[in-house]
């Protein structure tokens, strides 16, 4: 026997406050709340993006960027 938990509330996909599905039409999302929910979802990409930057520099393309960015600032144009 399956049983599922039904709740009357579900969570704005814009802002991840619940709401009665009897007000979800009248729903203003608040824009500091919407900003907390984004930040939220993007955890993981933030909490990677250092070991990938890391990754990254050390790879071809990477290693080339930093030399150029040094040419760059050694002949003064950056």
């Amino acid at each position: 026997m399956y049983s599922f938990f039904l709740s009357e509330y579900r969570p704005c996909p814009g802002c991840g406050v619940p709401i009665h599905e009897t007000l979800a039409d009248d729903h203003q999302c608040d824009p500091e709340r919407k900003l907390d929910w984004e930040m939220l979802l993007l955890r993981p990409e933030i909490e990677s993006f250092e070991g990938d930057l890391a990754c990254w520099l050390e790879s071809a393309a990477g290693r080339f960027e930093i030399w150029y960015a040094r040419q760059g600032r050694v002949n003064g144009l950056g």
